[in-house]
């Protein structure tokens, strides 16, 4: 848990530096709508890879219009209420604070490690397309 933590408090500061590059206001909501599409991303890719895998185990899923509503339902819902919870935990507050802290070698040295995760989120469908192309081959 610690490690994901670690991993959003470096893609907040990311996003946080990246605005103050840019000469952009300081919006949480900037901030929270970047860790919503993050989290869409890499989470509607692990859903659509177990989809994938029971797909593949089991025949009588194929084809199946309901399961890809519901699916798209709990991608949505699933990001929604992460979110509502990082809103109510007040989470970017108390991490802009601590950057407002932080000298700029460590702000830079947060952000190209918030960078790295941003762009990992970004190739994450690549990975997980690779992963089920194997997945093809192996079973």
């Amino acid at each position: 848990m610690k490690a994901i933590q670690n991993c959003l408090q470096k893609i907040v500061i990311y996003k946080i530096y990246s605005l103050e590059k840019q000469k952009m206001e300081y919006n949480d909501n900037e901030v929270y709508n970047h860790i919503g599409v993050g989290f869409l991303i890499v989470f509607s890719y692990i859903v659509i890879i177990l989809l994938f895998l029971s797909v593949r185990l089991f025949n009588e899923l194929r084809n199946n219009s309901t399961l890809i509503v519901c699916v798209t339902i709990l991608c949505f819902s699933a990001k929604y209420f992460f979110v509502k919870h990082l809103k109510q935990k007040k989470y970017v507050q108390a991490i802009y604070e601590e950057y407002l802290q932080m000298d700029l070698k460590k702000r830079k040295e947060n952000y190209k490690i918030g960078l790295y995760y941003v762009v990992f989120v970004i190739l994450f469908p690549l990975f997980s397309i690779l992963i089920m192309e194997l997945m093809t081959i192996i079973i």
